[in-house]
């Protein structure tokens, strides 16, 4: 009888969860929250500072999806700092009055227009070798010291340029010589609207 009572009181105790789960559950929410923040600011507020920058590289947040492509807010917050930091050393330059917001938005434009480029590219075959890249970045370099004051006032190392603004630039001139221009405008039309804008555009 003593047995069963015993039996029944040990069934009747509840254990309180262990102490990290609260912990644990605590963070979870802290990151999320911290997440959401971020997100809002970025894509309502237009956060471009240190933090939110930081925060571009930790979590992978979209700036626009083209057609299931991705496009992601560090390389868009990345690359107009470079171009602003280039823009106030060179006052020279066509396009110095633009905003850091113009210069964001003509950012986005681009690598939703690259997004594009990949896309099409990657469908009918159309590929960019290596040699391609080299042999295009060896002519470019023949502009002296242009090209390596260029590199360092951006931040970009010669592979970054390669790929930035050379593999794009054959890739680009590759499907306009493939398609037709007039195959090449519509299919960029049906591009735009495919593309869903996260960040403002």
């Amino acid at each position: 009888m003593a047995e069963r009572e015993n039996n029944k009181k040990s069934s009747d105790v509840r254990l309180s969860p262990a102490p990290w789960v609260a912990t644990a559950a605590g963070l979870i929410v802290l990151l999320l929250g911290l997440v959401a923040t971020f997100a809002i600011g970025i894509y309502s507020g237009g956060w471009h500072g240190t933090m939110s920058r930081w925060a571009a590289d930790v979590f992978p947040f979209p700036a626009a999806i083209v057609d299931g492509r991705s496009v992601w807010v560090r390389d868009v917050l990345s690359d107009t700092d470079a171009f602003a930091a280039y823009r106030e050393a060179h006052p020279e330059v066509q396009g110095v009055h633009l905003t850091r917001d113009q210069i964001q938005s003509n950012v986005l434009s681009r690598f939703v227009q690259e997004a594009w480029f990949e896309q099409i590219a990657g469908n009918r075959g159309i590929v960019v070798t290596d040699a391609e890249v080299n042999a295009e970045f060896a002519t470019a370099k023949q502009s002296g010291s242009e090209l390596q004051d260029m590199l360092k006032q951006f931040g970009w190392s010669e592979a970054e340029f390669k790929r930035r603004v050379i593999r794009v630039y054959l890739l680009q001139q590759k499907l306009r010589n493939t398609l037709g221009d007039e195959i090449y405008q519509q299919e960029a039309a049906q591009a735009v609207q495919k593309t869903v804008y996260f960040m403002k555009k």
